[in-house]
């Protein structure tokens, strides 16, 4: 395993008051001392010097991180970035243009983000971000084929469909399903339950292989809603749509 470690683990370890016993600082001295591969980036470096104060201080930060495997985005980083940045914000999760950012670079170079910031495991439920401490998820985590087919059904009849994602029961329109940057997802209108955000309505995504017990139900509803882009994203593979009458099985 090779470490993207957050800044919010570094300043922990960093301090003097911190609690030597805390879990993510353990890992991080585990890794440090041979254990795992440490990488690192020069945002990471720039955000704890700017978070500690006098020359001391930064003269210790750089010796530090002089020894730590440099990673640097490309364009295709900053683009992969916003991607996944629009992707949470239509899911309604809050995750910030910095994050985005070294959540992709992990994605990109396969590392597993070291951090305490919960942003980023909101943002793993959407996106193949590995974090330490949490189950990865891979681009080809599998489908069961129950839930497969029962999407399937559930577009071709437009039926409501019942499932769990992030702990919280839901009720929706199912409405596209199909792979988006290698990983299964659905893409769905919620109509009851509840959800993290507090807003019962609207538009969400998720990622397939985190819904749990997913149900068909009888209620059917009546087909395509506008989107709130006024149009549905473009699809690697599209298994199924209420928008689209698909004649192959893929």
């Amino acid at each position: 395993m090779t470490l993207l470690v957050d800044t919010s683990v570094w300043s922990l370890a960093l301090r003097r008051d911190t609690i030597p016993d805390e879990e993510h600082v353990q890992a991080l001295e585990r890794a440090l001392e041979g254990a795992e591969l440490i990488v690192t980036t020069g945002v990471i470096i720039q955000e704890l010097l700017q978070g500690f104060k006098g020359p001391a201080e930064r003269d210790q930060i750089i010796d530090r991180f002089a020894a730590l495997p440099l990673i640097s985005p490309d364009r295709h980083d900053h683009i992969a970035a916003a991607d996944l940045h629009n992707l949470c914000r239509r899911s309604g999760v809050q995750f910030g243009t910095i994050d985005a950012l070294l959540a992709q670079l992990c994605i990109r170079h396969n590392l597993t983000m070291l951090t305490t910031d919960k942003d980023f495991s909101h943002a793993a439920s959407h996106c193949s971000l590995q974090i330490w401490g949490l189950t990865p998820l891979t681009s080809d985590s599998p489908v069961h084929d129950d839930v497969d087919a029962l999407l399937r059904k559930a577009i071709d009849e437009r039926r409501l469909i019942g499932f769990v994602l992030d702990g919280k029961p839901r009720i929706a329109e199912p409405h596209d399903y199909g792979v988006i940057a290698g990983e299964p997802r659905l893409f769905f209108y919620q109509v009851g339950g509840e959800s993290r955000s507090g807003r019962r309505l609207g538009w969400r995504w998720a990622v397939v292989s985190k819904m749990s017990e997913v149900t068909l139900k009888d209620r059917t509803f009546k087909g395509p809603r506008p989107a709130v882009t006024g149009k549905h994203v473009v699809w690697e593979k599209l298994y199924a749509s209420v928008s689209t009458r698909l004649t192959s099985n893929d």
